[in-house]
């Protein structure tokens, strides 16, 4: 498979329609002419509308927290946010598993879909103390 990326999506030339064997005819069966505007003249696609081909991968920028540095304890919630080189949307419930000592937590999505930072929020368990 191909990869295309465009900031908006156009037709390359005037003759970029072609029949390639089939055929464009009106009722009384005149072939139609196939001449198209000009790429980003106005009544050309680009013109027309502004269609993004995006194929770059978001990828990770960094992972932090907008927690303050203190002592938490059960109950309290520490909230983890994951930074990305672009705007993501969520779907279903993406997971973080953190290394909480005696056994991993695992977190679920809280907020963030249309954004370029997803925070997940940790309820602290019973028995654990985070310094």
């Amino acid at each position: 498979m191909q990869e295309h990326t465009s900031s908006d999506l156009d037709y390359k030339a005037t003759s970029s329609l072609a029949l390639n064997g089939g055929t464009i005819k009106d009722a009384a069966l005149n072939a139609a002419t196939l001449t198209l505007a000009s790429p980003g003249d106005p009544n050309s696609l680009g013109d027309n509308k502004a269609l993004i081909v995006d194929t770059t991968v978001p990828t990770v920028t960094g992972v932090t927290s907008t927690t303050s540095n203190r002592s938490y304890k059960q109950g309290q919630t520490i909230a983890i946010t994951i930074g990305f080189s672009e705007v993501v949307n969520v779907t279903g419930t993406p997971q973080l598993t953190l290394e909480t000592g005696g056994s991993d937590a695992v977190v679920n999505y809280s907020s963030g879909t249309g954004s370029n930072t997803l925070t997940f929020n940790y309820t602290i368990g019973a028995g654990a103390y985070f310094f």
